[in-house]
């Protein structure tokens, strides 16, 4: 096990985070105010770097060559239910030894989250004991990463992105015990003689995130498909469609956890229909469209806005006989095409919620107009029991744990 060095000293709760380290002097390894480091002797320190490695300044530089602690550095950070840290990290070719990036819970010694940059170039994920739990994705040596870790602790999720890429869903632990540090650690746990540690860290940056305030501006007013009773003549409530297979589910809530094709943990950030194929789709808002793409399985998705420079994003994935244009305005029940391919007999479409970034997502029924939001509500329970009592299966979908019919968090992050 690794012997952390004992630090008594408090952390400030008003972190200052800088976009770099160059506010410190070369050759001076004091960090800026909020931050606790370790300064032992020349074979282990934490601290401004000598090495200008990132545009001309001094990283935030760990270097561990002794063989009684590791070299580590730490701030506070807010406590939040939605959370995301950001950094960038540069390790040069050669690093023997492993660096580790923590989220630390503010009642006691307790790492809520422990990744690993292994020497090999990997980014690993921990226990608390430090014991190997998986592979997240390689990073690269002697240039700068970009990682950030996001953490929703309603949802029980943490979630890695590596150089811009989306990476699995992680379960968290001790989901009770609030998030209070950020710690960077190196350590030469090897002890073996001229074996060290040394990792660069810049542009560290901590952002909590809440639900939105401005909600009033964006009023859905329809779920942009016909949901009615089902008929088992056609198979059919409205427009989705029921499989004869009792394990294909005909709608897949907002919240929804699954296993991804990765073999990792999946949630559905919207709401995603199983449809007739001549399904109509409308908009479910009066708007105007403000991206067009074309997906991979050769459908479209749009994105609506309320109007042009609104932080909200309202987006339809795999639409086909697309029927509006990039910077159309639009209305609410106004259609914009049908279903995109799911197999010979049905379709699917999906609804997204988004505010002010990607990575926000919020469930439909927190921004549905009150004029139409009970209907809604009840279209989404009866279909949720048409399908239970058509399959045989009351467990189907877990509605004990719904905060809204569909809905099983009210943002995800």
């Amino acid at each position: 096990d690794i012997e952390f060095a004992s630090n008594t000293e408090t952390l400030s709760p008003y972190p200052i985070f800088p976009e770099k380290f160059d506010v410190l002097r070369t050759g001076d390894r004091f960090l800026p105010n909020g931050w606790v480091n370790t300064r032992i002797d020349e074979n282990i320190y934490a601290g401004a770097s000598d090495d200008f490695y990132y545009d001309g300044s001094n990283s935030l530089k760990l270097y561990d060559n002794s063989n009684a602690t590791v070299s580590d550095v730490k701030v506070k950070i807010e406590d939040t239910a939605y959370g995301q840290v950001q950094f960038r990290f540069y390790i040069p070719s050669g690093t023997a030894e492993k660096s580790y990036f923590q989220l630390r819970s503010s009642l006691r010694d307790v790492r809520l989250l422990n990744l690993c940059f292994d020497p090999n170039g990997q980014v690993q994920t921990l226990d608390g004991s430090y014991n190997f739990q998986s592979d997240i994705a390689p990073y690269n040596h002697d240039e700068w990463n970009n990682l950030t870790v996001r953490w929703d602790k309603n949802c029980g999720t943490f979630r890695i992105q590596l150089n811009s890429v989306n990476h699995t869903y992680f379960e968290m632990v001790n989901l009770s015990e609030p998030i209070g540090s950020i710690r960077f650690v190196a350590g030469n746990t090897s002890q073996q003689p001229g074996s060290y540690a040394l990792m660069y860290i810049d542009s560290v940056n901590f952002t909590a995130v809440g639900i939105p305030e401005d909600i009033e501006e964006l009023k859905l007013q329809n779920l942009c498909i016909s949901i009615d009773e089902y008929d088992p003549v056609t198979r059919r409530a409205g427009d989705v469609f029921f499989d004869t297979d009792p394990s294909r589910l005909p709608f897949l809530p907002f919240g929804k956890k699954g296993i991804s094709p990765d073999g990792g943990l999946k949630i559905t950030p919207n709401f995603e229909f199983y449809t007739a194929k001549d399904a109509m789709l409308v908009s479910p808002i009066d708007g105007v469209i403000t991206k067009i793409g074309l997906d991979i399985q050769g459908d479209y998705f749009i994105e609506i806005r309320p109007d042009i420079n609104s932080k909200w994003q309202v987006s339809l994935d795999h639409v086909l006989n697309l029927q509006v244009n990039l910077g159309d305005s639009v209305a609410a029940g106004q259609f914009l095409g049908n279903p995109g391919y799911w197999d010979d007999v049905k379709g699917r479409f999906e609804l997204q919620i988004n505010f002010n970034t990607d990575h926000i997502f919020v469930a439909p029924f927190q921004v549905f107009d009150e004029t139409f939001k009970s209907i809604y509500l009840q279209k989404i329970t009866r279909l949720i029991s048409d399908w239970e009592t058509y399959s045989g299966n009351t467990d189907a979908y877990d509605e004990g744990n719904m905060i809204f019919p569909g809905c099983y968090f009210q943002i995800l992050f």
